[in-house]
This record gives structure tokens, C-alpha cells and sequence, in this order.
């Protein structure tokens, strides 16, 4: 009897070890609805205007029959949308309509089963593409329309200040104020090059001059403007004081300068053209410029006011109106009859503000914890990117002043330019 029950007792660990083999091994089965594993297959997006680039990796399965992709369009309900054979490892869906949010996953099929879904990935379609420029992170990186996704990330020598575009929207000319260079990056090689030292002290502003073909370097320390050709100083602008913090290029290549006290106008030969003092207790903020029209942004802290003056180069003639509060950057949109300016409410908030071009508010956006470093209206639908350096933070509103997306992932942006 002892004999018959030792053997009872093996055969009953035998075949508890084999239920438990068989039971962890269905566990570890993709194919099974019901184990508890991560998923079998990773997805992966790259946005373009108006595409989806999918691509996908599959983690540890064999012998699957083919993948079935699932989208929801602007909700959470996934619906089959492709089914895929098992040599494709990406798949473009160039289906999209713009400012509509598409989600994606994909799945394993196997004979008759297929796996639980991959994570999901989403992206917003919208025209055009967001670049941004960032100081101590010493890059420019190229980003999708809805601000979520890095396309691509092409770093610079030295941490830069500035940046300004050329015309063929290829090459970047910056400065790097605190190394004494100004370089040129090539977008489509993704290298630099053009460095200068021996007459900079602190370069801070750079504009691609398209008329001469040249770039114009503004240096305060220096108090001067210098126009850069073919690696070598060709001539320069000497300037009223160490004050002046922004230069502008009219469309005939006439140098704007901005300081605390006056808005000067040069010609390309560097005498002055024109003086536009700012009025007692005003200081100068900011200033753009859309074909001859300048427009220049001045406040007054104690009164909690500010001014907007539009000057028209060609008539020589202005108009002021004032505006209560304090602004401190000023946004046109391309042949559009309103503004986009930044406002400070007090010192830890802000907020954009459309204003018509004689300083009526027309449209807030909610306010934001600390300041905005930098606005830029989207050419191709007036939708609106704010940049927040010290939050570390970029910000997508559409035309109407509805919040659609934002980025806190990228580490000290200064500059947004939208291609």
C-alpha cells in the first residue's frame, strides 16, 4: 500500500506540473484575450501637415498572419481601418482632413486570434510646421503642427540668442551673443557654418538681408550694425547708444532700430532716415513690420498703460492710440486688420490679446501662469503658437482663441517660426 501511494503522490506532482506549465504558458500567449502582458506590437507616428507615418515593432511574437490597424476619429471609439499583411512594418494614411484628432492602434493576427492592442497615438492635422529655437538646449527642432511630436532636432555649436530665416526658408542665420559668433545653419545638410569673432562683442539680433544678400548683426556693446558678406565685414551702422535691443529690414533693406527712447529708421548706406522719439514716461517694447507699415509698441508702468504706433515708411505719416495695460510683445498676422500682443497681468501671469490696429480688444485668451516669451500666427490658418520660456511650455490656439494643444516637454524655448 506505501508503494501505491508514493507512486499516487508523483503522479498527482506530475500532473499539477504540467496544469501549471500549461497555465502559465497561456498566460504568456499574445494571442489569448484574456492574459494580463504588455502588448505584443509598439506604434509609433510622425505627423505632416495633412499624413500620418506609421510604423510599428513587434516584441517576441511569431507566426502571425498579418496586423490590423484601428483609428478613431475625434472620440475613443476605434474602428477597423486596415487590415495589413505581415511583411509591412509601416503604413501612411494620407486620408486626414485637417483640425480633426485621429487616434491609432494596431494589433497581431494570428489564425484565428489576434493580440490586444498596441498603445495608442494621436495627432491633430493642420497646415504647416512649427520650428523652435532653444538657448541652452542648443538646438532647433522641427515640430508637428498640433506641438506633440519632434520631427526632428538639429543642434547648434554654441547656445544662440536670436535667429532669423531666409527667404528660401533653407538656411538660419543666429546669434550667439555670449561666444562673440553668429553662425549659419543649413537646414537640408543640418550643419553650420559662417562663424565670426574678431568684431562681436555680444551679438544679439540677426536679419537676412534678401535684397543685398547679406546679414545685418546688431552688437550694443560695440553700439554698432554690422553687415555681413561673403565671411568678411562689409560695413557698418554706428549707433546713438548701447540701448538698442531689436533691428527690423524694411522691404527696400532700410534698418530699423528699436530702443528705450525712440524708433530710428537708416537707410542701407547707414544715414538716418527718420526719428520717432517716444512720448515722456513711454519706453520702448517691441516692434514689427509687414511690408511699409511699422508697428511699434511702447508702455508706461506707472500709468499702466501702453501705446501703438504705426508708422508708414513711404508717406512718412503715424497714428497712436493708447491702451490700458501692459504689453510687451507685438504680433501681425499677414494682411490681416488686428494684432496679436502679449499682455502682463501682474508678475507670476499673462495673456494674449487681439487688438484692432487702433488698440480695441477684441479678443482675450484665458490667462497664463507667468510670461509669454513669444508669439507667431500660423500664415496658413491665423491659428496662434505662444511660447513660455520658464515654463518650459508652447501653447496652440486657433483663430477664434480656443485652446487645441501644448507642449511641456521642451527644454528652454526662446523663438517659434512657423513654415
Amino acid at each position: 500500500m506505501g508503494i501505491h501511494f508514493h507512486k499516487f503522490v508523483t503522479l498527482f506532482f506530475i500532473i499539477a506540473g504540467i496544469i501549471i506549465q500549461c497555465s502559465n504558458r497561456d498566460r504568456s500567449n499574445p494571442f489569448d484575450p484574456g492574459v494580463n502582458i504588455s502588448p505584443p506590437i509598439d506604434l509609433f507616428i510622425q505627423p505632416t501637415n495633412n499624413s500620418a507615418h506609421l510604423s510599428w515593432q513587434v516584441n517576441d511574437v511569431t507566426g502571425y498572419q498579418g496586423f490590423r490597424l484601428y483609428r478613431a476619429v475625434d472620440n475613443d471609439t476605434f474602428e477597423l481601418f486596415k487590415e495589413l499583411s505581415p511583411d509591412m512594418k509601416s503604413f501612411i494614411d494620407s486620408t486626414l482632413s485637417y483640425y480633426h484628432w485621429y487616434q491609432y492602434q494596431i494589433s497581431i493576427m494570428g489564425f484565428s486570434q489576434e493580440t490586444s492592442p498596441s498603445n495608442t497615438v494621436k495627432m491633430l492635422a493642420g497646415p504647416g510646421t512649427v520650428w523652435i529655437l532653444s538657448r541652452y538646449g542648443s538646438s532647433i527642432r522641427e515640430i508637428s503642427y498640433d506641438l506633440q511630436h519632434v520631427n526632428r532636432i538639429i543642434y547648434t555649436n554654441y547656445p544662440p540668442i536670436n535667429w532669423d530665416w531666409s527667404s528660401g526658408e533653407s538656411e538660419i542665420w543666429m546669434a550667439h551673443a555670449q561666444y562673440r559668433y553668429i553662425s549659419r545653419m543649413n537646414l537640408t545638410m543640418g550643419y553650420e557654418d559662417y562663424f565670426f569673432q574678431n568684431d562681436f562683442q555680444r551679438p544679439i539680433d540677426v536679419k537676412w538681408d534678401n535684397n543685398r544678400n547679406l546679414v545685418c548683426v546688431l552688437d550694443p556693446n560695440t553700439q554698432k550694425i554690422y553687415t555681413v558678406n561673403n565671411q568678411s565685414v562689409e560695413d557698418t551702422i554706428a549707433l546713438p547708444n548701447d540701448h538698442v535691443f531689436k533691428i527690423l529690414l524694411s522691404p527696400q533693406s532700410e534698418v530699423v532700430t528699436i530702443d528705450s527712447h525712440e524708433v530710428r529708421i537708416y537707410t542701407d548706406s547707414g544715414n538716418i532716415l527718420t526719428s520717432l522719439a517716444f512720448q515722456t514716461s513711454f519706453t520702448g517694447q517691441d516692434m514689427t513690420i509687414e511690408e511699409n507699415s511699422l508697428f511699434i509698441l511702447s508702455v508706461d508702468p506707472q500709468q499702466n498703460k501702453s501705446a501703438l504706433t504705426i508708422y508708414d515708411i513711404i508717406n512718412t505719416t503715424s497714428s497712436r492710440s493708447e491702451i490700458q495695460g501692459i504689453f510687451n510683445i507685438i504680433c501681425k498676422p499677414v494682411n490681416k486688420n488686428y494684432l496679436w500682443m502679449a499682455e502682463n497681468i501682474d508678475y507670476e501671469s499673462s495673456r494674449a490679446v487681439k487688438l484692432s490696429l487702433d488698440g480695441v480688444r477684441l479678443l482675450e485668451l484665458s490667462g497664463l501662469s507667468k510670461l509669454i516669451n513669444d508669439i507667431k500666427i500660423n500664415p496658413y490658418d491665423n491659428s496662434i503658437v505662444l511660447l513660455q520660456r520658464y515654463m518650459n511650455r508652447i501653447v496652440l490656439y486657433d483663430s477664434t482663441g480656443q485652446q487645441l494643444s501644448s507642449n511641456t516637454q521642451l527644454y528652454d524655448p526662446i523663438k517659434v517660426y512657423i513654415q
